[in-house]
């Protein structure tokens, strides 16, 4: 579990310094909105963000082209509490 939770999480996806599913599982747990991107040629990796609880598993490129908007998107509707069913950006 993070030690001090964080409003949102942004996980590069092909990052090796750490597992992406067990920190987006964590991250979502704790409250956090998450944002994780990877590549456009890995739906499957994308899809497995989705499943553990990302907000948004998006590719690589739409963050760079997208960010502000993004984050405007996952920081404006605060991520439901480990307790609640769904919510905005949430399955």
């Amino acid at each position: 579990m993070l030690a001090d939770a964080p409003t949102l999480v942004v996980i590069d996806l092909q990052a090796d310094a750490f597992d992406a599913p067990t920190l987006i599982r964590q991250s979502a747990a704790s409250g956090a909105a998450v944002l994780a991107f990877g590549r456009h040629t890995e739906a499957a990796v994308l899809k497995a963000a989705r499943n553990a609880g990302a907000d948004r598993a998006v590719p690589r490129s739409q963050v760079a082209e997208e960010l502000p908007a993004l984050l405007d998107e996952l920081l404006s509707h605060p991520a439901p509490g480990p307790a609640a069913d769904s919510g905005p950006g949430r399955p």
